[in-house]
């Protein structure tokens, strides 16, 4: 096989698998400046609640690992409508910043559990190594 069509090989198959969850959404604007911690639930959940609570309380890891998080409580919304996630159902999803859903569970996720699957990243090992050598 030629080096051209070797690339274009290569080309096509990134191009395929490129996450899509950031085309046309909210989400566009953290591509590659954020990770994004997603709580989708209805407004009286006891299990957004939680992961809000877990969020709160871990500000300074969340910061550090430019992670952010965007909670929706429309059923109607986009994000709803995005990842099928119903009125009655909690879903929260671990976003990476090229877009790919790194964690995905329908119970809150602990911040230890987040950072482990964060720093386990090939993108933040590198943030690591780069914060070290400063």
């Amino acid at each position: 096989m030629s080096r051209l069509k070797f690339f274009f090989l290569v080309t096509c198959i990134i191009h395929v698998n490129t996450p899509k969850i950031f085309a046309d959404s909210e989400l566009a604007p953290f591509r590659w400046k954020n990770r994004i911690l997603v709580i989708l639930s209805n407004s009286q959940s006891k299990e957004l609640e939680g992961q809000q609570s877990i969020a709160a309380s871990n500000d300074a890891g969340f910061k550090e690992r430019d992670l952010i998080v965007l909670t929706e409580t429309d059923p109607q919304g986009g994000l709803h409508r995005k990842f099928k996630v119903t009125a009655q159902d909690f879903r929260v999803l671990l976003i990476g910043k090229d877009g790919h859903v790194a964690l995905e569970r329908s119970t809150p996720i602990t911040a230890e559990a987040l950072f482990s699957v964060i720093d386990a990243m090939p993108m933040r090992r590198e943030e690591m190594k780069a914060s070290q050598r400063r």
